[in-house]
């Protein structure tokens, strides 16, 4: 017995090592009370794939692959990106913990950290609750108090973890706010994955109603957790960000300042990080995205200034290549060069989108996804070599 519980505390001793939480000190992140530089990699459904599959254990020889290209830490989701991906959760709320435990013991048994995106579209939660997107914004929706349950049970139940990093709220969620044209893609309207058949005008969000939810999300964390950084998860601002959400037009373009101001906005109390996800050199993943006239250089930039000026300090928590790129070779080039950005401007936190999707109908991460047997594979070891730097 003695033996036993000795080589219990040994066990936890490393593991304590290896996957020291983050903080936010003095407008930068730290870890074992130190400064703290790191590149990691997203891992979209490393934990949902085993939500979905419990016999799919995949999982484990991909965090076994990241940690041997000495990566410290993934983003990944933990919850559902449609309704019916709750269900476990709903119906059988132990075994959902017990997968989740699974995972996240893994993670710290290899000294991996986590950074989990509770609510990772806008639309999941308030389609399970019967209610418009605009829920969000309301703090006596159905959807506001399932978004304090889930987020208490989680945080409560990881909050001494080592492997848990920080706390995010979900995916790119200022990206389909204050449209004029609503973003009701095929996306939205999944019906056999319990979406509404068809969009009311309300399911299109306004940025404050998103602001509000990320308030309340963060008040939630802290009233549980006091230390870890809290995340929105969004992508760099649309390039007309204030006019939508002033004059619901796309014109005029945000000046570097108006750039500031939707950061500011978009990052509300007690949120207390910054965070873009931007795909290319350009900047931009998508058209009409970032400062117009600027490119990636120039956004890491700015951002980096009003990280220092809030004391809020920068997650690029998705990049990679612009997915127009022609070919391989384009993309590869467009890679190197944002590493070698991100490292000459020592960002403090980011992670490169994505490892093993492992979904065949997504020929859209194509140019992205990662795994050690495809042409992507060159990026395991720029992560590495970046972290190496980083840390020097």
């Amino acid at each position: 017995m003695i033996k036993h519980i000795t080589l219990l505390i040994c066990c936890a001793s490393v593991l304590a090592a290896s996957a020291q939480p983050l903080e936010v000190t003095e407008g930068k992140f730290h870890r074992s009370g130190k400064p703290y530089c790191g590149m990691g990699i997203n891992y979209f459904n490393g934990f949902t794939r085993l939500v979905a599959n419990p016999a799919d254990t995949t999982h484990k020889q991909g965090l076994a692959t990241i940690r041997s290209h000495e990566i410290p830490f993934i983003r990944t989701n933990f919850g559902g990106f449609y309704p019916t991906d709750w269900n476990l959760y709903l119906s059988d709320k132990p075994r959902y913990f017990e997968l989740m435990d699974q995972f996240v013991n893994e993670c710290g048994r290899l000294g991996i950290g986590i950074i989990p995106s509770l609510f990772w579209t806008a639309f999941a939660v308030p389609d399970l609750m019967k209610e418009p997107v605009a829920a969000w914004g309301d703090p006596q929706s159905k959807t506001i108090a399932f978004m304090k349950t889930y987020t208490r049970e989680v945080v409560d139940r990881y909050k001494d973890h080592p492997a848990l990093w920080a706390w995010e709220f979900g995916n790119e969620r200022m990206l389909c706010a204050d449209l004029p044209e609503p973003p009701f893609t095929p996306m939205w309207t999944q019906v056999r994955l319990g979406s509404p058949e068809k969009r009311v005008p309300e399911d299109a969000p306004k940025s404050s109603q998103l602001q509000t939810a990320y308030r309340l999300f963060a008040e939630t964390v802290r009233e549980i957790d006091p230390k870890r950084p809290i995340i929105t998860g969004d992508a760099v601002p649309r390039s007309s960000s204030l006019a939508l959400r002033r004059h619901a037009t796309w014109e005029p373009f945000n000046t570097i300042e108006d750039f500031r101001q939707t950061l500011i906005e978009d990052n509300p109390q007690p949120v207390n990080t910054l965070t873009l996800h931007v795909y290319g050199p350009g900047g931009a993943k998508h058209p009409g995205h970032g400062m117009p006239g600027q490119d990636f250089a120039s956004c890491v930039k700015v951002t980096m200034q009003l990280a220092q000026q809030t004391g809020k300090p920068l997650f690029i928590g998705e990049f990679g290549p612009d997915p127009q790129s022609p070919d391989f070779a384009t993309r590869r080039s467009e890679v190197e060069a944002m590493f070698a950005e991100i490292v000459a401007a020592r960002v403090p936190l980011s992670a490169y989108w994505n490892y093993d999707i492992a979904n065949p109908n997504l020929t859209d991460q194509a140019p992205f996804d990662v795994t050690p047997d495809n042409q992507n594979r060159y990026i395991l070891e720029l992560i590495r070599d970046a972290n190496q730097r980083l840390n020097r």
